[in-house]
């Protein structure tokens, strides 16, 4: 990782001016963009700056005055430094509509932030005593423009020089520059905290040569030695020798991080949860894959799949990539890994993102209302994976199950089979048995969906023997629907077994006959809405064998006759029941090779689906 994030350090050095990676320019982007979508107001946030007059060696003050802020935050310098002290950058941000906290932030700015070293950074010592001369009319001033800005977002506190009648930010003087980097340097060996971590002439782990290399140098925040026991022997001045880094190194990996984390992604399940993708070479860095991959990093929030555009096209790239991906959770001031997955090809993401999309637009079209199947992998695991219940808090290894899962399709492991079906069993029977859950169907269609996506990339572990889809829909005359034959051959793989297809077409019958029931008994009742079919209760919660399949078909063939006798509208489904009788035989006759988990899966799949083998022309005879 060290390896890859210098290289795109080097690459990155070239390409833009390196100031920004000693910056928090990336976060404060983000705090702009966050303040945009929580606040009401049409106010955005704003740099105050306190404005000082700048003519040969003299400085004088002269206002403070307002600028927006979004689009210029490079602009400020900005990095966050510690709450015992100041910020590290010639910057800081008001957060409070408080008068203590905005009087304060004038001291905070010109205070530790600034580099002391009078020959070295003269104008940035003119520039605290021109601040002191005028410390109480600059607070005036700030606490002026805070009030007016009272009911807009937070803002940044900053300084601006007027030379020859032109305003230049931080970002221009030299002197600024040179301290931020300054600052930064020295906490990559000096914290207050901690205290001292370095060591002269010692082999650093990246370029592999011997120089001073630096303990707190690592920009990601999920290595910390802010608990002793992660450093050498519980010595933090030690902590260097865990990840001895020399400065240009140091410096590169700086670059690096921050390239890795304008690619932002957030990963939808449930949690808050982000990742990094690392690009790995296999050899020499590939300027021409980065700068395909750079042209677009403004808007990359999205599914786990938004990742794969930047990386579609590497086959066309002369140096071979892989991908890692780096799950992680942010509490407080730190990330904490969930989960790392390396060695991904391109190639395959892309081939799994074209797979969703033919896969979405061959299921859509069976569905009729509101059925519709995700197009992006995190959402699709995200509605098939039973959600944690706040009140009960289970299932509590959801977290785990949806990284496995993600794991094995982006590395291309098999899923077993079995597993998933006894998870969408029982998911789909607590849906079926609670009053207030109406989307149980929608739910198994997406299970159904999902099976068939890892089916059609070789990721399903199935151990059933294939039957030869041929020999599965001989003797079908029963059948005088085409739409089920249809069905059937789009999904073969799927039902490959007279079993499975015995299931499945009597889940579909049980909720054709359930509908008629309702629009008998109900339908003119003014709380239809909270009735249920009488049928319902023979189902047994959908906890099924083959022995209770057997009862339920006889007894909805003897249902529908009751109902058929009594209206006027043909309800009997007789084509429908020939063919359930069908297969029932071919299932017995076949021994009945499926578990009672698949039973009362595809029997609730069926259920769910019924409304695709719906005759427009008629009501029941399908």
């Amino acid at each position: 990782m060290l390896q890859q994030l210098k290289m795109l350090g080097d690459y990155l050095d070239s390409e833009r001016e390196n100031i920004e990676a000693f910056t928090d320019t990336y976060q404060l982007k983000r705090w702009v963009e966050d303040q945009v979508r929580d606040d009401e107001s049409e106010e955005s946030s704003s740099i105050v700056a306190v404005v000082f007059d700048k003519e040969g060696d003299s400085l004088e003050f002269n206002d403070v005055i307002r600028m927006d802020l979004k689009g210029n935050e490079i602009d400020v310098l900005y990095k966050k430094g510690t709450s015992r002290g100041g910020d590290w950058g010639p910057s800081t941000k008001i957060t409070q509509n408080t008068k203590s906290h905005y009087e304060g932030r004038p001291n905070r700015l010109f205070g530790y932030g600034f580099c002391d070293d009078r020959d070295e950074f003269d104008l940035i010592a003119n520039t605290r005593e021109e601040y002191l001369d005028n410390e109480e009319e600059i607070k005036g001033h700030v606490a002026e423009k805070r009030n007016v800005l009272d009911k807009g977002p937070n803002h940044v506190l900053s300084v601006v020089y007027r030379e020859n009648g032109e305003l230049k930010f931080p970002v221009e003087i030299g002197q600024l520059k040179k301290a931020l980097k300054k600052n930064v340097k020295e906490s990559w060996h000096y914290t207050t905290t901690h205290g001292e971590s370095s060591s002269e002439d010692e082999l650093c782990a990246v370029c592999r040569e011997r120089k001073k290399v630096y303990g707190y140098s690592f920009p990601f925040k999920f290595y910390t030695i802010d608990n002793a026991r992660y450093a050498p022997s519980f010595e933090r001045s030690d902590s260097w020798k865990n990840l001895p880094v020399c400065e240009n190194c140091s410096e590169r990996i700086a670059m690096g991080s921050l390239f890795v984390k304008e690619q932002d992604f957030s990963y939808y399940v449930g949690d808050n949860v982000q990742y990094y993708v690392i690009p790995e070479f296999l050899g020499e860095v590939s300027d021409n894959f980065l700068d395909l991959v750079g042209q677009d990093t403004e808007s990359t929030e999205g599914s786990l799949l938004e990742a794969e555009r930047f990386y579609r096209n590497v086959d066309d790239l002369e140096a071979p990539v892989n991908l890692e991906f780096i799950f992680f959770k942010t509490k407080q001031n730190s990330e904490k890994i969930k989960k790392e997955i390396k060695d991904v090809a391109p190639s395959h993401i892309s081939d799994l993102e074209d797979s969703i999309d033919r896969l979405s637009d061959e299921f859509n079209p069976h569905f009729k209302g509101d059925y519709t199947v995700p197009r992006e992998l995190d959402s699709l695991i995200l509605n098939v994976l039973p959600r944690p219940n706040p009140e009960k808090n289970e299932p509590k290894d959801f977290f785990n199950k949806a990284m496995d899962l993600t794991s094995k399709i982006l590395k291309g492991d098999k899923v077993k089979r079995e597993d998933l079906v006894s998870i969408f069993v029982d998911e789909g029977m607590s849906r079926f048995r609670n009053p207030d859950e109406k989307n149980y169907p929608h739910y198994m269609i997406k299970s159904f969906f999902f099976l068939e996506f890892l089916r059609k990339n070789d990721l399903l572990d199935e151990n059933s023997t294939m039957k030869d889809f041929n020999q599965i829909m001989e003797d079908l005359e029963t059948e005088e629907d085409e739409n089920i034959k249809k069905f059937f051959d789009e999904h073969s793989n799927s039902f490959d077994s007279p079993a499975k297809k015995a299931a499945f077409l009597e889940g579909v019958l049980a909720q054709n006959l359930m509908q008629v029931q309702w629009r008998q008994r109900y339908s003119d009742s003014d709380d239809s809405g909270t009735k249920k079919a009488p049928f319902r209760k023979k189902l047994a919660n959908l906890r099924l064998d083959k022995e209770k399949l057997e009862y339920i078909f006889t007894e909805a063939s003897r249902t529908l006759e009751i109902y058929d006798s009594k209206t006027e509208k043909n309800v009997s489904y007789t084509g429908l029941r020939e063919t359930v009788a069908h297969y029932l035989l071919l299932a017995e006759e076949d021994s009945w090779q499926i578990s009672d988990d698949d039973i009362s899966y595809f029997f609730t799949l069926g259920m769910s689906l019924n409304q695709v083998f719906k005759n427009n022309s008629t009501e029941g005879d399908n």
